[in-house]
């Protein structure tokens, strides 16, 4: 897939950033937010030795997860097992959220806002990735995975126990999934510090 660069205007990344906040808010206590902010602060490192469209991508990251806020009880943490079961469908929710605020944003055409709305519509579905060999999908994969260990940024909301079988199928079934160097340098950085963290 051949890319194009293109540099995510900053005032259409705060637009967006407010909005989506507004939403997560909403969301998952305490884990929506902080991921997401972490998975943007990944994306942007990747982006730093990878190719991959900002324009894109930035949104894509921002867009991830804001499908749970229609699926799930008001301030609700779900467990583990729950989370799991959403996974489809907080991914076509998602969808469909990112192309009305990309619309009320403004400064994406129809083609930009069709690939943002994929790459939300398919980021947790490592089969369709593989299947496309599509390297921004890798990223946001990666983005999203780094976002999900970085216990720096975001703190585990499951119980001790999910946190453990998490982080244990993290590492079996993503982690190995990690395709590009600078992914996979901080993936196992970041690996280490999240089993530190889960012994305290």
């Amino acid at each position: 897939m051949f890319l194009i660069n293109v540099d995510m205007n900053i005032n259409q990344e705060n637009k967006i950033k407010k909005i989506v906040l507004e939403y997560l808010e909403r969301g998952r206590p305490g884990w929506d937010v902080p991921h997401t902010l972490a998975c943007v602060h990944w994306m942007k490192e990747l982006l730093k030795n990878e190719n991959g469209n900002s324009k894109i991508l930035i949104p894509v990251m921002y867009f991830h997860d804001i499908g749970y806020i229609d699926l799930i009880e008001r301030n609700k943490n779900l467990d583990l097992k729950e989370n799991m079961n959403l996974k489809e469908e907080h991914m076509r929710i998602g969808s469909i959220i990112a192309r009305k605020i990309l619309n009320e944003v403004g400064g994406f055409n129809d083609d930009e806002i069709d690939r943002i709305c994929y790459l939300v519509s398919i980021h947790d579905n490592y089969e369709k990735i593989v299947d496309s060999k599509d390297d921004e999908a890798q990223l946001v994969y990666e983005a999203d995975g780094l976002g999900q260990i970085d216990r720096e940024r975001v703190k585990p909301t499951y119980s001790k126990s999910d946190t453990e079988i998490f982080l244990r199928d993290f590492k079996n079934k993503r982690g190995v999934r990690f395709k590009t160097e600078n992914g996979r340098r901080i993936y196992l950085t970041l690996l280490k510090k999240a089993e530190e963290y889960s012994e305290d």
